[in-house]
């Protein structure tokens, strides 16, 4: 029994660390530096966009062409807006989660998958729904929007087959809390917190020095 509420607790300890070690690492796009009408393409991979600017920050990032800065427009600043389906590359990898804000008079669809170019596994996928009255992000402030995975992404798909959507301050390697935990998630956080306060009730009883039991594992 106490081996078993032990685990529960170790993994809650595994839980609580694992997020701040991932967003150490955490990538934030805001399309600053880049011109109006100029492609993004591999700025944020240490290149230039179409029009010459940069080089921008070496992220290891790039986009597909049909990925277009619209600068200084709104209280924004600079954002992206795409026809279609923009595929985002993330060379080194990313885990946990992606954040963004965005704006579209049609629904879209952001899918997290494990190659590059939106191959390989569909590791998540959610439907952004169309943002009513607020077409672009040059005339409102938008919406924010979150997904979490498990695993290791190497690409971002995200767009619409039938309209255009404008995104900025796209945060890769993030737990996005927009999003509810999983039902699995929270009986195993529910465990751990359980080990907790009964190994505490245990201590107390026994009147045993807790270092010690636990290196014992009784």
């Amino acid at each position: 029994m106490f081996k078993t509420l032990l685990s529960g607790f170790v993994t809650m300890i595994w839980l609580m660390a694992a997020v701040p070690a991932h967003a150490n690492s955490a990538k934030t796009l805001t399309f600053t530096g880049l011109s109006n009408n100029e492609q993004v393409l591999g700025f944020y991979n240490g290149g230039v966009g179409s029009s010459g600017s940069g080089p921008g920050p070496g992220f290891g990032i790039s986009f597909s062409p049909n990925a277009i800065t619209v600068a200084g427009a709104g209280a924004n600043g600079n954002f992206v807006l795409a026809t279609g389906v923009t595929s985002i590359n993330v060379n080194t990898g990313f885990a946990n989660g992606l954040i963004l804000l965005y704006a579209g008079s049609s629904p879209a669809t952001i899918s997290i998958w494990s190659g590059l170019n939106g191959t390989g596994t569909l590791l998540s996928s959610k439907l952004l729904g169309a943002t009513s009255g607020c077409a672009s992000l040059s005339s409102c402030a938008g919406k924010l929007a979150g997904i979490n995975f498990n695993g290791t992404a190497f690409s971002v798909t995200i767009g619409t087959s039938n309209g255009r959507i404008a995104f900025d301050n796209v945060t890769f390697g993030v737990h996005s809390p927009l999003v509810t935990p999983e039902p699995s998630s929270l009986a195993l956080l529910g465990t751990g917190i359980t080990g907790m306060c009964l190994l505490s009730f245990y201590y107390r009883k026994a009147h045993v020095s807790p270092m010690k039991v636990f290196c014992r594992g009784q």
